[in-house]
């Protein structure tokens, strides 16, 4: 009887240890967003990998941004985010200042001089500002910038040792990696990833409105969006304006909306009242991997 029993009770082991194991296959394949006090990240939670090193997977770093989120970083006005996307990586703005970018860059890990590329938003300096430090890394750099900024910009980009291109409509750069053509007022272009669920749209200061934005993107791409992060231009926007970015971005597709940099608190506290479940927290040293 004694026997029996202890057979009974391995077999009950065994088939709980088999449960477990289909269970944690089943939230790898489905990911869930994981938020931490220093990083907001969507991974699949049973990956142990380095996530640079994961095949299809793209990494997405808040470089400058004048929203404290991790700690021991520097904060100015300004913006400047890095991606890895398909092995390419890539520089979205540079913030105000080199020795800026260059801290914080160093202080999360990420060697700038392997960028394959550079996009501009906009010529406003805290987006701009720290493209020197590109400079001393030796390497003739492309830098992609507004078509209508090109007279103002492009003696200064080729002074600094690199390459400026200008784009007027939508292009893509390499495979997946679009420019979003320019609009008005103050010219201004985003960088699009297109991805198995959408895309990801990063954007500067979104002077044209970053409803206006995205829904260029989903026009020319004929792709919803999924995710869109950058400064959203709304600081002193009223609540019914706010409402309305807010309903456009959902309507568009949105998973998942971070406001930061220039962004303010109101777009903030819509998302959250409206959609709770999009609204993404972020700042400075904010890192996401998503599974492309």
């Amino acid at each position: 009887m004694e026997r029996k029993n202890i057979l009974y009770l391995l077999i009950i082991l065994f088939l709980i240890s088999g449960l477990s194991i289909y269970i944690n296959i089943l939230q790898t394949q489905q990911g869930q967003y994981i938020h931490t006090e220093n990083t907001s990240s969507y991974i699949s939670p049973s990956k142990t990998e380095t996530p640079s090193n994961i095949s299809g997977e793209i990494k997405i770093v808040v470089l400058v941004d004048n929203n404290p989120f991790k700690s021991g970083l520097r904060n100015p006005w300004g913006i400047s985010i890095y991606i890895e996307y398909k092995g390419l990586k890539i520089l979205f703005d540079t913030g105000p200042d080199p020795a800026d970018l260059r801290y914080n860059a160093e202080r999360l890990g990420i060697d700038l001089s392997k960028v394959d590329f550079i996009v501009l938003s906009h010529e406003h300096g805290d987006h701009i500002g720290g493209l020197p430090l590109f400079q001393e890394y030796k390497s003739n750099y492309k830098v992609y910038i507004p078509m209508h900024t090109y007279d103002r910009l492009s003696n200064w980009i080729r002074g600094l040792g690199l390459t400026p291109i200008p784009v007027e409509d939508t292009t893509e750069v390499a495979p997946g990696v679009y420019i979003i053509g320019e609009l008005t007022p103050i010219y201004e272009q985003a960088l699009a990833l297109t991805t198995s669920k959408g895309i990801i749209l990063i954007v500067g200061c979104s002077h044209p409105g970053v409803d206006n934005i995205a829904e260029k993107a989903v026009k020319d791409l004929g792709v919803r969006l999924y995710i869109v992060i950058g400064g959203f231009h709304m600081m002193g926007a009223s609540r019914e304006r706010c409402i309305e970015v807010a309903n456009k971005l959902a309507e568009l597709g949105a998973d998942k909306i971070y406001p930061i940099h220039c962004s303010g608190n109101e777009i903030r506290k819509v998302i959250e009242e409206l959609y709770p479940d999009k609204l993404g927290e972020g700042g400075v040293g904010l890192e996401l991997y998503i599974n492309g």
